[in-house]
């Protein structure tokens, strides 16, 4: 559970195994984790592959590459958009735009956008 759910805290993973009837402790689960060299949620969240950062966001990615002649790409604040990445989408052509701090709104309405787009080509065949 851990190892695909990368945010899940102890509590969490004891949470979901208490919903599949296992009744396992806090304390087991760090020391299983432990031992199967998974680090604690916080850290686990810092070492996102490329992999999982695609399959999170490909939606998105298909969204923006409906945009042929895409100037901008907004996006949230998340540690995976670093400055290796915003000089790479520059050198692409596309100014890199990071959401203010504490916008969370912000980030809703450009994903509800992106949705829209994507519902859309769907609709039409294009996706």
């Amino acid at each position: 559970m851990a190892a695909h759910n990368r945010t899940w805290g102890y509590t969490r993973i004891q949470g979901a195994l208490q919903n599949l009837g296992h009744e396992i402790g806090r304390g087991t689960i760090a020391k299983v984790l432990k031992e199967a060299g998974m680090d604690p949620a916080p850290e686990r969240q810092k070492k996102t592959t490329w992999k999982e950062f695609l399959r999170t966001h490909w939606d998105v990615l298909g969204a923006a590459g409906f945009f042929s002649d895409c100037r901008y790409l907004i996006h949230d604040r998340a540690s995976l958009f670093s400055q290796d990445f915003a000089m790479i989408i520059e050198a692409a052509g596309t100014e890199s735009v990071r959401l203010p701090a504490h916008s969370p709104n912000l980030n809703a309405i450009a994903e509800r956008f992106v949705r829209s787009i994507i519902r859309n080509r769907v609709g039409t065949g294009w996706f």
